[in-house]
């Protein structure tokens, strides 16, 4: 499984003929409270560590907290985290996934006090990561005159990206085979 698809394969002579993308309905995550990160960033999958890293960079230098990577599920200690390339076994996450995202797609979604950061493949789970991190706006952040700072993760950070492509027919002699 690559990120958090097992869709079809597109052909090489398949072209987008655009993308449709939609924001899922969900609620907020309080990400950090007094300065403290709730949600720690999972990635268990060696080949989206980079994308978590980056991930990681971009929410310290907005927020000035420092998310913990851990490679395995067994290192959550009981905190909500932020899945990056993987569904882990969550059946309703998956399904949105697997519903949504086609050839070149990538989303994030939050559920059950979770992030989930999936894309086709990793390179889509890259971009995905960078657009969810580059999504957190001032107003979800909230900086106290005494240091400490609370972040809270909305639904307008969420997103599925879903490239559609028009499956070309085939033709013998200028003539589709269902003609």
């Amino acid at each position: 499984m690559v990120g958090c698809n097992e869709g079809d394969v597109q052909t090489a002579d398949t072209e987008p003929v655009g993308t449709a993308p939609q924001t899922q309905t969900s609620t907020s995550i309080t990400a950090v409270s007094a300065g403290k990160p709730l949600l720690k960033i999972c990635c268990s999958e060696y080949a989206y560590l980079d994308s978590a890293e980056n991930m990681q960079k971009l929410l310290e230098k907005k927020t000035g907290v420092a998310f913990e990577i851990v490679q395995s599920t067994d290192k959550l200690d009981g905190c909500n985290a932020i899945y990056v390339g993987f569904v882990d076994g969550r059946d309703e996450i998956a399904d949105i996934f697997k519903n949504n995202i086609s050839y070149n797609g990538y989303g994030a979604v939050l559920d059950g006090g979770n992030v989930y950061i999936c894309g086709y493949s990793e390179k889509w789970i890259g971009v995905a990561a960078q657009m969810f991190a580059n999504s957190l706006k001032d107003s979800g952040i909230d900086k106290k005159a005494d240091g400490g700072v609370s972040v809270v993760f909305d639904a307008s950070m969420t997103f599925v990206n879903n490239p559609e492509y028009e499956i070309a027919s085939p033709k013998l002699l200028g003539v589709g085979f269902a003609d």
